[in-house]
């Protein structure tokens, strides 16, 4: 603490138990204790946003959430004020962390949220209360945990839970658990969904056309466009922000 405050801090959160163990002065200015202050941390970040009323995107997945993410910022900076999730700061920490890089002024949070049990989704998204959330794929990650693959659906899909009303879910529709569980799940008009992918029945279609230069040529609709990212990573990235 006394480090923090000579490298001009201004406030300190400190656990109950640091300031027992550690005997940390109290008289200090801007101190303040707390059981928890991961919780208290996600409190704050919470009524910070309620406070500067940005619009916020959330984006999970399996695979492929930093460089959706890094694409969504890409697009959004030049026609709005944006933050974004820094690197992939994207749990407990790093989302609060996050949020507090945006300012008064911010249009939009661009943030990702990487889970591995069940139950933090629903927390670090109540946070948040998307207005968009976006959900990439549901691949064999974390299964320690998860057990199977639609033990990561059901955490993703925690997610769901906390979009704000008549906000948007966007979801990879040829991804088949994805694709199912939007179909049998939403059923009240309380959101609305939006499908990509290659298959023609997707809201948004497209397409891999080749390699070139170094470079993974798509299609969406009509329109070519060129990636410096390549394979299908790149691709259905691409098609989430589009």
């Amino acid at each position: 603490v006394l480090d923090a405050r000579k490298n001009s801090a201004v406030a300190f959160f400190v656990s109950k138990e640091a300031m027992d163990k550690n005997k940390i002065p109290t008289d200090l200015e801007n101190i303040f204790v707390f059981d928890d202050t991961i919780k208290a941390m996600h409190v704050l970040a919470k009524v910070y946003l309620e406070i500067i009323k940005s619009k916020v995107i959330v984006i999970t997945g399996s695979v492929g959430k930093t460089t959706t993410k890094e694409m969504l910022a890409f697009v959004l900076k030049d026609i709005a004020k944006i933050i974004a999730t820094k690197g992939n700061f994207n749990n407990h920490i790093g989302l609060p962390l996050s949020i507090f890089a945006a300012e008064i002024d911010t249009d939009f949070c661009v943030l990702e949220i990487g889970i591995n049990n069940f139950g933090e989704m629903r927390e670090l998204a109540s946070i948040v209360e998307p207005d968009i959330g976006v959900i990439l794929n549901i691949g064999k990650s974390h299964l320690e945990k998860l057990h199977d693959l639609d033990g990561v659906l059901k955490a993703k899909w925690e997610l769901v839970e906390n979009i704000k009303d008549n906000g948007v879910l966007i979801v990879n529709g040829d991804d088949k658990l994805l694709a199912n569980k939007a179909k049998k799940e939403i059923k009240s008009e309380r959101i609305v969904i939006k499908t990509f992918g290659s298959k023609l029945d997707n809201d948004i279609v497209g397409q891999m056309l080749n390699i070139q230069d170094f470079k993974q040529k798509i299609k969406i609709f009509d329109e070519e466009l060129n990636l410096n990212v390549l394979g299908e990573a790149g691709f259905y990235s691409a098609l989430a922000v589009y």
